[in-house]
């Protein structure tokens, strides 16, 4: 199977935050599996700096509201791993903090990169595109105004980063107007919402775990999209989240101050003491460790209600 995996960040290329993981040890496990797999990607400053060698694959010239976008295209190959695909347009990617900036400036460079993913779905003929998260989530909208193609599986990896913007975004964008309030519209209380438009377009839904998927589903945790994720509850899949073990191996991992491993623990005290050296704490009771942003999503909450307990 040809698949187009879209993403707006994948290691070792770009990362802030888990998503980037998912969307190297993902692919990779498919190409072992023997599919042909690209991974697409805005070439964002940090990742064209990098000192590594792209081959170009061509450009195209994207539909867009009052001038075409020329996009270039170029490829990075790994031995037994899914192969980088990198999309770059004149000024939209130029930057290393690519979720921040002007409304319009920002709408207008995820639109592009979700055209570009369609043009390339086309010119690849592939089977399928899997999309991840909002950045990437107008790609069956625009896969449907121009005609149809590859059909696609949205991947929710965090609900609450929607993507909404205000209203006057969409002729920006080249959506017609009838795409506001439709039943599969993009209107989310008075504004835009590329996730909304994922979310109601595309042909399957999947996210990282079936808890996840059960709890978005909820007022509690649905950020608003719960009445619509139930209404969609027969394509939407949870799939548990793995680990890439050739990178989360305490056995092989160098970062570690000692390396362990199930036969030989050792090696985990010693990192346990190396830490709390170098924290500046006393070894006087248990140590607890939670690698996570700071964020409501995450149970911080529930974290500091604990603490006095």
């Amino acid at each position: 199977m040809k698949i187009l995996f879209a993403t707006p960040e994948a290691v070792p290329y770009f990362k802030t935050g888990g998503l980037a993981d998912v969307a190297r040890a993902l692919p990779d496990e498919l190409v072992k599996r023997g599919h042909d797999v690209h991974v697409m990607m805005p070439l964002y400053r940090g990742v064209r700096e990098r000192p590594m060698s792209r081959e170009p694959m061509g450009s195209a010239a994207l539909p867009w509201p009052g001038q075409a976008v020329n996009v270039e295209y170029s490829t990075h190959k790994t031995d037994g791993q899914a192969t980088a695909l990198f999309a770059d347009a004149y000024g939209l990617f130029d930057t290393n903090e690519p979720y921040t900036g002007d409304t319009a400036f920002l709408a207008r460079r995820f639109g592009i990169f979700c055209r570009a993913v369609v043009e390339r779905a086309r010119a690849l003929q592939v089977d399928v595109v899997h999309i991840n998260d909002w950045p990437t989530a107008l790609v069956p909208l625009y896969t449907m105004l121009d005609g149809g193609g590859p059909p696609t599986v949205f991947a929710i990896h965090n609900l609450a980063y929607q993507g909404n913007f205000p209203r006057w975004v969409m002729p920006q964008l080249g959506i017609p107007d009838a795409f506001f309030r439709t039943e599969n519209g993009l209107e989310f209380y008075g504004e835009v919402s590329f996730m909304k438009g994922g979310l109601s377009l595309s042909d399957r839904l999947v996210t990282v775990s079936p808890t996840y998927a059960r709890e978005i589903q909820t007022p509690e945790l649905g950020a608003g999209m719960d009445g619509l994720l139930r209404f969609r509850r027969r394509v939407l899949h949870g799939i548990l989240n793995g680990i890439d073990p050739n990178t989360w191996n305490p056995a092989t991992d160098v970062a570690l101050h000692t390396r362990y491993s199930p036969v030989q623990q050792s090696g985990k005290e010693e990192c346990r003491t190396a830490l709390l050296e170098e924290l500046g704490l006393d070894d006087g009771g248990p140590l607890f460790i939670c690698i996570t942003r700071l964020a409501y999503q995450k149970g911080i909450d529930l974290l500091i209600e604990a603490l006095p307990a």
